[in-house]
């Protein structure tokens, strides 16, 4: 959500995002671009910085094409390997 528009975790079209990566799956320590769906706009750091409300915030804005300013990197969170082989349901 980067509009903060919607109620009770309700958005709009407006908060769709594809992920650009360069293999078939976004891996760890791979860095990716978010393509903002419903613009085309990539979403990019500015290169500014504030103090509030986190002290090192940067702030961010869409760019109309792509270049080194939108590529971005997972630092922390939970990774999830995928299995080597898709899971198949045969429920008929």
């Amino acid at each position: 959500e980067v509009s903060a528009f919607g109620e009770s975790g309700e958005g709009d079209d407006l908060d769709l995002w594809t992920v650009q990566c360069d293999s078939v799956h976004w891996e760890r320590d791979e860095a990716v671009r978010f393509k903002h769906t419903g613009t085309d706009v990539f979403l990019s750091v500015t290169g500014e910085q504030y103090g509030h409300p986190i002290r090192g915030q940067r702030e961010v804005h869409g760019m109309s094409s792509a270049n080194q300013h939108n590529w971005w990197r997972a630092m922390e969170g939970v990774f999830i390997q995928p299995s080597q082989e898709p899971l198949r349901h045969d429920e008929l």
